[in-house]
């Protein structure tokens, strides 16, 4: 929801441009999401100034098959969690439910009702949904694949616009949580939904 579209018309307005929480090559693809035809016209969203710090490309990387993702991302986010905070981010609660028998003991579900957050390092996973306002140092986004995105059920009830429209703002969100670090992973061609751009990215 934006402030037009609740009928609220301010006379002066700040934007706030400096972007604090990504690299800019994490910000870059962001943007490059944005920029695509099927992500919702938003009168509200400010293209940030691109931020100073640097880091790796975004990795987008293909696998054999979906339980070869599972097992990729619950490795590399382990691993990782012990010196930063890392998140596994899923499209739909079945596939959190999926991959939760192989996340390691102590890992942190994200959901509304948290609300003791825990300190230091560590490993949180969640919908794109739950992860909405957080950010991590690290964020993994696995099963990006053609024939999961756009999420065939809405396709089916929404029709393929609408549903392109509603995942394309998921995948930004997904994205934009990450501080420093970005791990997409697909089996089969990865979604229409993300720039194609080969700079944008590392496999």
């Amino acid at each position: 929801m934006s402030w037009r579209s609740a009928g609220l018309n301010a006379s002066r307005i700040w934007r706030f441009r400096e972007n604090y929480r990504n690299t800019k090559q994490i910000a870059r693809l962001a943007l490059a999401l944005a920029a695509m035809p099927h992500f919702p016209d938003d009168p509200d969203l400010v293209e940030p100034t691109a931020p100073a710090a640097d880091g790796p490309l975004p990795v987008l990387a293909h696998q054999p098959s979906e339980s070869a993702e599972r097992g990729l991302v619950v490795s590399r986010a382990a691993d990782l969690a012990q010196t930063g905070t890392v998140a596994v981010l899923f499209r739909t609660r079945e596939q959190e439910k999926e991959t939760l028998r192989y996340l390691p003991p102590g890992a942190t579900r994200l959901h509304r009702n948290l609300n003791v957050w825990p300190t230091g390092p560590g490993l949180f996973y969640g919908t794109y949904h739950a992860s909405k306002g957080l950010e991590f140092d690290t964020v993994f986004m696995p099963f990006l694949s053609a024939r999961r995105w756009p999420h065939p059920p809405d396709v089916e009830v929404l029709g393929g616009e609408e549903a392109a429209v509603r995942d394309s703002r998921l995948l930004y969100v997904g994205i934009t949580r990450a501080r420093s670090t970005l791990v997409l992973t697909h089996t089969g061609s990865p979604t229409a939904l993300l720039p194609t751009t080969a700079e944008l990215y590392r496999s």
